[in-house]
């Protein structure tokens, strides 16, 4: 799931939503709001994941 990159983008993308939801905007030009203000996770290495599950140890030598 996406994260907002901050409050002004977040009320930014709110704003985007409730257009689109009056069919002001299309959803292609929803889309382009979700790009801007919406980051994507990046996802987690195998040993980020253990480090996740066995914190101590093996976090200290990532």
């Amino acid at each position: 799931m996406p994260n907002k990159k901050s409050l002004i983008l977040e009320a930014v993308h709110k704003t985007a939503k409730g257009l689109h939801k009056a069919g002001l905007i299309d959803r292609t030009t929803l889309r382009e709001f979700d790009r801007l203000c919406l980051s994507v996770n990046k996802p987690l290495e195998p040993e980020q994941i253990k480090c996740n599950t066995n914190w101590k140890k093996e976090c200290d030598r990532l």
